[in-house]
């Protein structure tokens, strides 16, 4: 599962509509609809009601906001852990590249 769909269901809270919400993600509205339709699949439970002209969003989407923005908070905290790894990584295969090769970094 996407993250960023997480952050999609978010943005459509803040924002109460697709379109502000699709404007907000820089994706058009329709595909921004798929995008929320394909976490009602993922998750089994549909987050909002598609009217007319606007969307009702559900409890299942409001009650679950709290959890949804520490999901956010979490991953995005894993991500930058394991940028700080790749980067020591990095650095740790320089330095071994470095030392066991010294003539070409002359």
């Amino acid at each position: 599962m996407n993250i960023l769909l997480i952050e999609d269901a978010l943005a459509l809270i803040e924002e109460g509509s697709m379109r502000g919400a699709a404007e907000r993600r820089n994706v058009t509205q329709p595909a921004f609809s798929r995008r929320i339709a394909t976490l009602e699949n993922w998750l089994g439970v549909k987050l909002v009601e598609r009217l007319a002209n606007k969307v009702e969003i559900k409890d299942a989407l409001l009650n679950r906001q709290d959890e949804f923005r520490l999901l956010v908070k979490n991953m995005n905290g894993l991500s930058k852990l394991n940028m700080l790894n790749h980067d020591n990584l990095s650095l740790g295969l320089k330095r071994f590249f470095y030392l066991a090769f010294p003539i070409y970094y002359s």
